[in-house]
């Protein structure tokens, strides 16, 4: 049943309805010119509770480490691959920068006249607020969803689920 399926992970609401508007007018088409609908769509949707403070840094640089190897991979060999290997050693010497010096601050609720911010360094995750939270997020957690689709893929999971539906 997996077979011709293309799995899309998709980072946002507004690329989910884009999608679900590419169905929709596919299957009206197949509709109005009095085509058999053949095709079958799982949908499913995860949400990390607390994601951005959960991430272990060790856990950010080995996935982000991964996607930059599987990326040399990709490359044919010369330059092309060395520039990809030299972007990778850049990539994860900013990002260990980026994950050592970041700082969360918050208003001190006690006082009213004069507010104070309270700055704090934390050990681990990603600092909510940042802008740079959401890319690095989605980035870290891109690897385990490739892994989870392809295991779903080699166990034709798909066969499970529309059991239980």
């Amino acid at each position: 049943m997996f077979s011709n399926v293309l799995p899309t992970v998709l980072r946002d609401l507004g690329v989910f309805v884009e999608e679900l508007e590419k169905i929709n007018q596919r299957w009206e088409e197949e509709y109005n010119k009095n085509e058999k609908q053949r095709d079958e769509i799982m949908l499913a949707s995860w949400d990390i509770s607390a994601m951005y403070p959960s991430l272990k840094i060790g856990y950010i640089l080995r996935d982000m480490d991964t996607l930059l190897v599987e990326r040399i991979g990709l490359k044919p060999s010369g330059a092309t691959r060395n520039a990809a290997k030299k972007l990778r050693e850049v990539v994860n010497s900013l990002f260990i920068f980026i994950l050592q010096h970041q700082f969360v601050n918050v208003r001190d609720e006690g006082a009213r006249e004069a507010e104070r911010m309270i700055f704090y360094w934390p050990k681990e995750g990603i600092g909510i607020g940042s802008s740079a939270s959401g890319p690095i997020a989605d980035i870290t957690v891109l690897a385990g969803e490739r892994i989870m689709l392809k295991s779903w893929k080699e166990r034709d999971i798909s066969r499970s689920c529309t059991r239980h539906m």
